[in-house]
């Protein structure tokens, strides 16, 4: 099972949270920075997913040809050749935690990488830890690069990425996505997961998260819901 604790952690200082904002403002627009924005202001959206391993999973189309591969350690200049905003030392500290990294190539170049990882997560907007159960994987940081972006790629190798899960005898993939991340929620559900909960809080400052209403969309009925991932404050 899945469980939750209360965990203290320490905010990005303003000044991270807008550099971030330049960069996402680069390759989503105006509409990608709003949804950033929100929990800078304190109004924070959650949405999480939940994908069942154990049924046969769907293939999305892709319009590239595709070639999959776990991708090591070995691999980290070839990652910041894909990602050069990120440096070599921060995928080192992911790959020295344990993190995976799975990739899929076209024409011999990464255009497509997500990471997965199953250590218990914690969420500084709700100060709650998800506790991650033997069975399950948490996947994460699915980015394409942007000149390949509108072509369901991300969808397709998330897709495999839970495939290959599957055969390693896991049964369910977990995941979430910042409320308003249209492009991120559609990539969830074309690889096959299902919203289980929807999450807002306001947090401001050192204070205590204040449970709020989800604005901006309709959230699932209580009947659809999982209980797996429902964040208690």
């Amino acid at each position: 099972m899945v469980g939750l604790r209360r965990v203290t952690t320490h905010s990005p200082t303003l000044k991270q949270r807008f550099g971030t904002a330049r960069e996402i403002y680069r390759y989503g627009g105006i509409r990608a920075v709003m949804v950033r924005a929100l929990p800078v202001l304190g109004y924070h959206r959650l949405v999480f997913f939940e994908a069942s391993l154990s049924r046969p999973w769907p293939t999305p189309p892709s319009s590239v040809p595709l070639e999959f591969d776990f991708l090591g350690r070995e691999g980290v200049d070839e990652l910041v050749a894909f990602r050069p905003r990120v440096e070599a030392a921060d995928f080192e500290r992911r790959f020295d935690r344990g993190e995976r990294c799975f990739v899929a190539r076209t024409e011999g170049r990464i255009v497509c990488a997500c990471w997965a990882h199953r250590r218990d997560l914690k969420f500084r907007e709700i100060r709650n830890e998800l506790v991650i159960s033997e069975d399950a994987v948490y996947v994460f940081d699915v980015y394409t690069s942007p000149t390949m972006r509108g072509r369901r790629i991300a969808a397709v190798v998330w897709s495999e990425l839970n495939r290959r899960l599957a055969s390693e005898g896991y049964a369910y993939s977990l995941s979430y996505t910042l409320g308003g991340n249209r492009a991120g929620m559609i990539n969830a559900q074309r690889a096959g997961s299902k919203e289980t909960r929807r999450v807002a809080t306001l947090k401001l400052g050192p204070l205590p998260p204040i449970r709020m209403p989800y604005w901006g969309s309709t959230p699932l009925p209580t009947d659809q819901a999982s209980s797996r991932m429902i964040p208690r404050l």
